[in-house]
């Protein structure tokens, strides 16, 4: 909903239980202007509770083509590329694009759209956002068989689009991430003693 009534030429998610530096906004707002690019994403720090020690580090950018970023989904660093939050999108690149409708991990049905709809995307480290992990959060979570099947229909469509617009070594890594998310999830329904109940259905 918020998409559908947003009015600006930009947009971002944070979610409501994190929290971003004060600055946020203005440095991706110039990281998206000076490269040129569709989305900028800024690096982020794992969080407990609001007393943390901030890490500084020396700061980089790096720029890359929509092409090298659907790579990067399988990298070093996959979860900033993977999640919706901590990344300022130009508005349009949502014009065709929505999440999901009562998924779970509804950014990995998107993510791949909109790097792939990019000219290009552009990364700092620069940490700017906070991710608060509770522990009775989605993905703090034990095993939820719901929240897996949903990740696993997530995987199954992204291996369709890849096959779809002709990256057929994304489709081997993408494949690859899904047999190991199928192979988890057999062990983690085994080991939570729901094996029977699972045959049954």
């Amino acid at each position: 909903m918020g998409i559908d009534i947003s009015k600006g030429k930009y947009i971002t998610f944070v979610d409501s239980d994190d929290w971003i530096e004060k600055t946020y906004i203005e440095e991706l707002y110039n990281l998206i202007e000076s490269t040129n690019s569709e989305i900028a994403i800024c690096n982020f720090l794992k969080v407990s509770d609001e007393n943390f020690k901030k890490i500084n580090k020396v700061q980089y950018i790096t720029e890359k083509s929509n092409i090298e970023a659907l790579y990067e989904l399988y990298g070093k660093f996959s979860t900033q590329f993977i999640v919706a939050w901590r990344k300022l999108y130009n508005r349009w690149l949502f014009d065709d694009i929505r999440f999901p409708y009562g998924r779970v991990r509804e950014d990995l049905y998107i993510c791949h759209k909109l790097i792939y709809k990019s000219r290009k995307v552009s990364y700092t480290n620069k940490i700017l956002y906070y991710y608060f992990q509770r522990t009775d959060s989605i993905t703090g979570q034990k095993f939820n068989l719901k929240n897996r099947i949903d990740e696993i229909q997530a995987l199954k469509e992204r291996s369709e689009f890849f096959k779809l617009i002709g990256l057929s070594d994304l489709v081997v890594k993408n494949n690859e991430t899904l047999l190991y998310r199928y192979l988890d999830t057999i062990y983690s329904i085994y080991k939570s003693k729901k094996y029977d109940t699972f045959i049954k259905r």
